[in-house]
């Protein structure tokens, strides 16, 4: 078992095996502990068949001649707030997706919309009243039109959320900060700043 204030060495947090892995050494070892990252591993560490024992000594090594740089794990809140911006951004990417579907759909059938501006409020009014000769036709329209409105609605929840996390979120202040800059709102700051490191 690991000592608390021990220190470390994790070869590798670049996937979520290794983050994961991190956050469950710090958690078993306290707040105190130190996690030390080899970097490029693959010109570090064994290829092929692990070498643990031979890996552990490389490690050992490079961490007495201070070769390793410590990292920063995210903590609980951090991941979370992380959790919500990449789910919010897989959502904006399915409703583009899907509008793009919908917009062809539309195309194909020589419905080309004349108003200024698409998706705003009289954009799905023309939706709305769009009529095709056949009752499937006209389902498939109701259809991608239903499931660009539930993505949007997700994509609002989704959005709302990650407003309410920043009350509490150790880098609350510093995105609310950051909007006094011109053209960036609260929803950019905290998604800069869910992904980023420890600043």
């Amino acid at each position: 078992a690991a000592a608390r204030g021990a220190r470390v060495v994790i070869s590798d947090l670049n996937d979520d095996a290794g983050a994961g892995l991190a956050a469950d050494i710090r958690k078993a070892c306290g707040p105190d502990m130190t996690i030390w990252g080899a970097g490029c591993s693959n010109d570090i560490l064994s290829q092929g068949t692990p070498e643990v024992a031979r890996d552990a000594v490389k490690l050992a090594r490079l961490l007495r001649s201070g070769d390793l740089t410590a990292v920063w794990v995210p903590d609980q809140d951090q991941e979370m707030m992380r959790d919500l911006s990449r789910a919010r951004e897989d959502m904006k990417t399915v409703d583009r997706q899907l509008r793009q579907r919908l917009s062809g759909f539309l195309l194909r059938h020589g419905r080309r919309y004349t108003g200024k501006q698409a998706w705003t409020q009289a954009y799905w009014r023309w939706i709305e009243g769009q009529r095709f000769n056949t009752p499937q036709q006209q389902i498939v329209l109701e259809e991608y039109a239903t499931a660009v409105r539930q993505a949007q609605q997700r994509t609002a929840l989704l959005e709302q959320q990650l407003h309410r996390g920043v009350e509490g979120w150790s880098l609350g202040p510093a995105a609310l900060a950051i909007t006094a800059l011109r053209g960036v709102d609260q929803t950019a700051a905290v998604t800069l700043l869910a992904e980023l490191d420890d600043i």
